[in-house]
């Protein structure tokens, strides 16, 4: 699913509020934020884990509790395709939100588990 030189390191970041158990990535994957008020949008995906993702949004600003997707551009094979993966507005920061992902489908999850464990 990622480009072989391409792929995500764990991070070793702490942050203050960090209630996450699994482990997450500094992934190098292009993502976008789907919302209804303001439609799909470019943003920064800082880390992201099985459970949830930071993301960084500039002067886009999500509501606690909203719901949003994230959606990953991803190879898949020789081709580039999108994954949305259903996701719920757990945090917003000044930078940006976190995001708890929520009613993944089979699918999805492989993707996610690909993105945070790769070549395992």
């Amino acid at each position: 699913m990622l480009a072989k030189n391409r792929s995500p390191t764990v991070s070793s970041k702490t942050f203050p509020t960090d209630r996450r158990m699994g482990p997450r990535r500094e992934a190098r994957v292009k993502a976008m934020v789907a919302h209804p008020s303001v439609g799909l949008t470019k943003c920064k995906l800082v880390e992201i884990g099985i459970d949830g993702a930071l993301i960084e949004t500039g002067d886009l600003s999500l509501k606690k509790g909203a719901d949003a997707d994230l959606v990953l551009k991803i190879r898949h094979g020789n081709k580039l395709t999108h994954c949305r993966v259903p996701a719920k507005v757990l945090r917003v920061t000044e930078k940006g939100a976190a995001l708890v992902f929520d009613n993944l489908r089979e699918g999805v999850y492989r993707i996610l588990l690909e993105i945070v464990y790769p070549n395992e």
